[in-house]
């Protein structure tokens, strides 16, 4: 292995500026200056964040591309993220299309909780990509440059056929990007819409997932990675092989602490908090790889009964179900045709406190597979 390079030279540590390329392995990350193409506007700047605030705990990928409402009193920082990805999204409108690195920006595929998600191409390979493109909020200095590209260093070279593989990162002007695998399919979000609207649940499915999501975490855990957002909207299925993949690894962490970050905790709706474990909907409680097998419990209950395992009518009602005062309705009392082993998988992912829980994704797979072997769920 040839390590990690910064412009050509072995590095072990390193200041990253624009301009700079960082090459793990075969995978590339280059830090642009905008050129005569690249036509910005530059952004106002938002208030100081102070150091006590919070940082995101999600950040839903591409799950559809409808507008959504600017709150009521919404801040300055929420109102300039709102604000941003609409004139994104006029990006794609160009003839021809806005380039990001050699990357020719198509249509949009989603508007994400930081930015807006486009399908693209590599004007090297002809390859489709999906390239996200970030509300220039972000960064909005040295530091939240230097851990985005730190994150970006970690996940470059990893691969694995459940989570959906980083191509490469840069700056286009004001705007950081990340192209990464296309998933030529649809969203868990889009799943649980129709199943809203009364389509049946499927436990295959959910079983399948399960498995799926559970060997994407396994591999992340192996790596010392987690996600720390899992929900529907960052869940895609493969069209070809009905495959699971896992969007967005260790966003979150890439965000953190960015004022970027702090617009989006603001901005939350209640379906979008209704997949937090209990230790994230609580401030100062300890967080770790075991919120994102919550997060994944989370999901599957609402594959098998068509909604989350709390649900209200505000993120506040929502989030003191999940702390503690709610109790989990068990699945089959929504859903009677729900095996019963799976159930109790779900239940035990669902746990209330850490130690209750499955303890690693290989824990949880060694329950879940022999439940899809004897229910003839291929996977």
């Amino acid at each position: 292995s040839l390590g990690t390079l910064v412009n050509g030279k072995r590095i072990t540590r390193h200041e990253l500026h624009p301009g700079d390329v960082l090459r793990v392995g075969n995978n590339q990350l280059r830090l642009e200056v905008a050129g005569p193409g690249a036509d910005f506007p530059t952004p106002p700047t938002p208030r100081q964040k102070t150091e006590d605030e919070p940082a995101a705990v999600e950040e839903p990928a591409d799950s559809g591309d409808e507008a959504e409402p600017l709150p009521a009193g919404a801040s300055e920082a929420v109102r300039l993220l709102h604000e941003w990805k609409e004139k994104l999204t006029h990006l794609s409108g160009q003839a021809p299309g806005q380039a990001f690195g050699h990357y020719q920006l198509g249509p949009v595929l989603g508007r994400g909780r930081s930015g807006v998600v486009f399908k693209a191409t590599d004007q090297k390979s002809g390859q489709t990509v999906a390239l996200k493109v970030f509300s220039p909020q972000f960064p909005h200095d040295n530091q939240e440059l230097q851990r985005f590209t730190g994150v970006m260093k970690q996940l470059l070279p990893l691969r694995h056929p459940h989570l959906v593989g980083p191509y490469g990162a840069g700056k286009t002007g004001v705007c950081m990007w990340v192209a990464r695998e296309f998933v030529e399919g649809e969203g868990l979000a889009r799943v649980l819409r129709r199943l809203a609207q009364g389509a049946p649940p499927d436990s295959d499915l959910a079983c399948r997932v399960g498995i799926h999501i559970g060997r994407a975490l396994h591999f992340a855990r192996q790596h010392h990675l987690r996600h720390g957002a899992i929900s529907p909207a960052n869940i895609l299925i493969q069209r070809s092989d009905q495959a699971a993949k896992l969007a967005d690894l260790m966003l979150v962490q890439a965000l953190e602490h960015s004022q970027l970050a702090q617009a989006i905790l603001e901005h939350r709706s209640p379906g979008e908090v209704a997949f937090l474990s209990p230790e994230q909907a609580t401030a100062g409680d300890f967080v770790d790889e075991l919120s994102d097998l919550y997060g994944l419990g989370a999901v599957l209950y609402a594959l098998l009964t068509g909604r989350p395992p709390f649900v209200g009518d505000s993120v506040e009602a929502i989030l003191q179900q999940i702390r503690g005062s709610g109790r989990v309705t068990r699945p089959t009392a929504l859903n009677a045709d729900i095996p019963a082993a799976l159930e109790t998988v779900v239940l035990k992912m669902l746990a209330k406190h850490q130690e209750d829980r499955y303890q690693t994704p290989a824990e949880l797979l060694s329950d879940l597979e022999p439940i899809a072997d004897e229910e003839g769920v291929a996977v």
